[in-house]
């Protein structure tokens, strides 16, 4: 189990277990449970769509507050490469070709902002969140080698979610604060939440 950036290894740390397990690295027959409470995001649709699939059934639990901004990071940036194939985006252009001339170059104009909006959203995702992120990473660590990227900002929620609903209580014991961005993140909120919920 793990609370935030813990949540986001318990995802992680799930994930390499089972692969132990088809490596016979570990016996097949133990089954794990993950709770991971106020998660990121941690992966892409695909990794979501493995891990779901690995932990179905009840066996991965996301504890999130409705209230809490971490479970939406980080920034989710889905292209038209990210799409499963076959889609209707793969012969897009082949379709407008096939268009009168005012119609094509209208529908070609629509379709390139629709494309290269996104594109050039994921490119500066990995530029910042990637490369200079590495540089004060290097600093710190000289024999850290930065990794290849994978051109994929698609991250997604995992796990089957239970969420902790805000009231009116709730907003008068843990009000928005500038000053404390993390005011509905920690663990007492969660906690307040859960009690309310599930023991009364």
């Amino acid at each position: 189990m793990g609370h935030s950036q813990g949540a986001a290894i318990a995802f992680l740390l799930r994930s390499y277990i089972a692969d132990l397990q088809n490596n016979k690295l570990l016996p097949a027959d133990i089954v794990f449970k993950t709770y991971c409470s106020a998660p990121p995001k941690p992966g892409n649709t695909y990794y979501a769509y493995d891990y779901n699939y690995l932990t179905r059934g009840g066996w991965g639990i996301a504890v999130t507050n409705a209230a809490d901004w971490v479970p939406q990071t980080p920034f989710s940036i889905q292209t038209l490469n990210d799409f499963n194939k076959p889609n209707p985006f793969v012969n897009a252009d082949e379709l407008i070709n096939k268009q009168s001339f005012f119609k094509r170059l209208y529908i070609r104009h629509v379709y390139n902002q629709l494309k290269k909006t996104p594109e050039k959203a994921q490119k500066a995702n990995e530029k910042y969140l990637g490369n200079l992120v590495y540089k004060f990473i290097k600093k710190q660590l000289p024999q850290y080698t930065e990794p290849v990227y994978a051109h994929d900002n698609s991250y997604t929620s995992c796990g089957m979610p239970v969420i902790l609903m805000p009231d009116d209580d709730y907003r008068a014991k843990f009000p928005n604060d500038s000053e404390n961005v993390f005011v509905h993140h920690m663990f007492w909120p969660y906690y307040y939440l859960a009690e309310k919920e599930y023991l009364n």
